[in-house]
Order: structure tokens, then C-alpha cells, then sequence
């Protein structure tokens, strides 16, 4: 006798070899690895690389491992990821980065052809429209580094840190994206891409996150000091805010609190490891890009916090 679970609450969990679905009342396996892929397509020794949920308005699940891209649409009556083909080929590697949006599309990065893509609600890869008034995001000739998230609310919104083959230059693209006819990739703010020198400390960072609406990116190179980058043709770095020195930066998250009509509040969390073991939490309210003092702080013993999520 099979029995089916359906639109039930679920913690997606993915590790350097293994994935799993668990029922979040008990963490009790719904799927176990094996589960999660139709009919064996998953590959034979599993590497997870990002796993997401992209779209409340037509759901998926994506999975990158192994270097291919994995995809179910949701709602789905049997919820099996499936491999996904780029222009009819298997032929191709994932770097191991994933960015959704609240919509229906997902972005990630061919290394082969060193190009950014698109995944539709269908599981369709797409190749993104050039900006007209910046550089082209395909066939870029470039090592890719990291997406820099920044956690917009409707479409994905990031940058793209990207280096010379030789690491002689880096380069940092802003980019806004989502799935239209007549515009799905775009530069934002009109910027072309900014050159960074190789003394940067964003080269070094451990955590970053970038502003949702200002081209700002928040890092820290692994201490106790959170550093801002603000990302225009003449990039300039500077310490913003000093956790006590015991403290080292594990995490960061920016996030947007819609409120109605149109007013949105930008928050700012930070998240720590303390000298005795434990973590900390700060949460910040800003004036638009700079943290204003006294942030709620939350902390906890053992462990350590290596990522944020907010949920509205």
C-alpha cells in the first residue's frame, strides 16, 4: 500500500553528498536522496552544489549538482526533480550558485560557455537578451567568482563578480533580471561594469549581501569589522560598522519590509560567532544605506549561523 503526502509544510536539505525532504514537525525524512529524482535520473554519486525554491506565483524546486541543473514544477503530484538539458545538451557544468526570485524564474551560470541563464517555472533554460547600454552576460570569456545576492523582493536582483582567466582584472556587474519578452536582462541603474582593482577586500570577503535597491554591497573578510563597497566607476570600500573584537562575521542579509502603499523599510541582519562557542544576531533598521544604532540582538550557544533568511 503506497500512501501520498501532499501541500504539506517541508525543510529542503542538501549537504556536500547527500538531500533530503523532512516534515518540519518532526524532521522525519519524507524523501530520502533517492526519492527525490525520477526514475533514477539523479547522478550516480550525488554533489549537491544549490538547492531553491523559486516563485509563489508558479512554484518550482531546482536543485543544481554535479554540474547539471535538476527542476520540478510545483504544485506537482509526485514532486521528482528531473535533469534539464541547456539547447538540447547534457554537455555543460553549473558553478555551484543559485538565485530565485518570488515570480516564476530562476538565474544561474554555465561555466562551459562562461554565460548567465535563465530557468523559466518549466524548467526551461534560456539565454538572457543583452542590456542595451551595458555588456553582454554570455559567452563572457571570464571565470565566474560569485553572484552577489540582493534579496529583492519580486525578481532576481544581484551582482556578478567575474575575473580575466589570468586573474589579472576583476570585474563587477549589476544586474536585474526576470522573464520578459522585451527586456529579461538588464543593467540596473544604467552602469556598465565596474572594474575592481586587486587590492579589493571584497576579493577576500567570507559573507556578502547586496542593498535591494543601491548599488552597495555589504562584506566582511571573515573578522569582527562589516565593510561596505559602493559599487560606481571609482568603487570605494570603507569599515561601516565594529562588532566587539571576540566576534568574527559568519552571515549577512539585507532585506526590504514592504508596507502599504509603497513605502518599503530596509533591514539589515548580521549574524556572529562569539569567543565562548556561541552566536549572536543583530538586526539593524537603516536610513537607506547606513545601519543606525541599537539593533535588536538575539544570540544563542553553540553552533554557528551561515545563513539568514527573512520571511515577510
Amino acid at each position: 500500500i503506497q500512501s501520498q503526502v501532499s501541500r504539506q509544510p517541508a525543510i529542503h536539505l542538501i549537504t556536500s553528498e547527500d538531500a533530503a525532504t523532512l516534515n518540519v514537525e518532526n524532521l522525519s525524512a519524507y524523501k530520502r536522496v533517492d526519492g527525490l529524482f525520477y526514475r533514477g535520473a539523479g547522478p550516480d554519486a550525488l554533489q549537491p552544489q544549490a538547492f531553491d525554491f523559486g516563485g509563489s506565483a508558479a512554484g518550482f524546486l531546482a536543485m543544481v549538482a554535479n554540474g547539471r541543473l535538476y527542476h520540478v514544477t510545483l504544485p506537482s503530484t509526485y514532486c521528482y526533480l528531473t535533469p534539464r538539458a541547456i539547447d538540447g545538451s547534457f554537455d555543460y557544468k553549473l558553478a555551484d550558485m543559485l538565485l530565485t526570485d518570488e515570480y516564476y524564474s530562476g538565474v544561474i551560470f554555465n561555466k562551459t560557455t562562461s554565460s548567465v541563464l535563465f530557468i523559466d517555472s518549466n524548467g526551461n533554460i534560456t539565454t538572457p537578451a543583452n542590456p542595451a547600454n551595458g555588456y553582454p552576460h554570455v559567452n563572457m570569456n571570464l571565470d565566474f567568482i560569485r553572484f552577489i545576492d540582493r534579496n529583492s523582493m519580486y525578481y532576481v536582483r544581484a551582482f556578478l563578480l567575474m575575473a580575466e582567466r589570468d586573474r589579472s582584472q576583476y570585474y563587477l556587474y549589476n544586474f536585474y533580471g526576470f522573464m520578459t519578452t522585451a527586456a529579461p536582462f538588464a543593467n540596473q541603474e544604467g552602469e556598465s561594469r565596474i572594474v575592481l582593482p586587486a587590492s579589493s577586500a571584497l576579493l577576500k570577503a567570507t559573507a556578502s549581501a547586496g542593498h535591494p535597491g543601491r548599488s552597495v554591497i555589504y562584506f566582511s573578510t571573515g573578522d569582527h569589522r562589516l565593510q561596505m563597497l559602493t559599487a560606481a566607476e571609482n568603487p570605494v570600500e570603507n569599515v561601516v560598522y565594529t562588532f566587539d573584537s571576540s566576534e568574527k562575521i559568519t552571515s549577512i542579509c539585507t532585506y526590504t519590509v514592504k508596507t502599504f502603499p509603497n513605502n518599503y523599510l530596509d533591514r539589515f541582519a548580521v549574524a556572529t560567532t562569539t569567543a565562548d562557542g556561541g552566536w549572536k544576531l543583530y538586526s539593524f533598521e537603516t536610513d537607506g544605506v547606513d545601519l543606525l544604532p541599537d539593533p535588536q540582538v538575539f544570540s544563542g550557544t553553540g553552533g554557528t549561523v551561515r545563513s539568514i533568511c527573512y520571511l515577510p
